[in-house]
């Protein structure tokens, strides 16, 4: 699936209230790979409480595998890695944009 609509849909996903639709929606993201998930996805890393340490895997993980290489366990380095002038790929979603305007 490379579908921006699917995309779209789990990035939302994301901030489901659910830790395991949360948690789905990044092992999907991470199977796809899509680089416009990058952002989001370090955004729910950072918002993840500590208790949810299966979203936080599934976050890292689907990180991983769409760059290629782990900033680490933190947020703070997957940030750096953007900033890094790795790419537009860290964007912000869809919906942060459409906010942001």
């Amino acid at each position: 699936i490379h579908d921006e609509t699917a995309v779209a849909a789990l990035i939302d996903a994301l901030g489901d209230f659910d830790d395991e639709v949360r948690s789905a929606s990044a092992t999907a993201l991470g199977r796809i790979q899509a680089t416009s998930a990058i952002g989001p996805l370090i955004d729910g890393f950072e918002a993840a409480r500590a208790d949810e340490q299966s979203f936080q895997k599934s976050v890292r993980a689907a990180l991983v595998k769409t760059v290629g290489s782990d900033s680490g366990p933190d947020t703070a380095s997957w940030r750096r890695w953007c900033s890094a002038g790795t790419t537009l790929r860290c964007r912000p979603a869809a919906s942060d944009r459409r906010s942001a305007s």
